[in-house]
């Protein structure tokens, strides 16, 4: 069995959490943190940051119940805009005559 660096330790550490290591990948790394606390460490704190980032990643986006996502002063102030337009186009189109 060779023993690696810390830095390894971390590539293969990180690599463990997308892919299955190789059996010989395995047993290096449990045998390094078995020896270094600050790379078990490692592992525990990146554990949890990606069950953080798991956790939001799923988490549904917080909506309106009408699904546009706006808040009321916008569309209040869209409605008054379109209003406003619509009401000067009133007053500049000809008479039906």
């Amino acid at each position: 069995m060779i023993l690696f660096s810390c830095r390894r330790a971390a590539e293969l550490t990180s690599k463990e959490l997308d892919t299955p290591l190789r059996v010989d990948e395995r047993v290096a790394l449990a045998a390094h943190r078995l020896m270094c606390a600050a790379c078990c460490r490692f592992r525990s704190q990146l554990g949890e940051i990606n069950q953080v980032l798991d956790k939001f990643v799923t988490m549904p986006p917080k909506i309106d119940s009408d699904s546009t996502g706006m808040a009321d002063e916008s569309k209040i102030r869209i409605k008054d805009s379109l209003r406003a337009a619509l009401a000067g186009e009133a007053d500049t189109q000809p008479d039906g005559g």
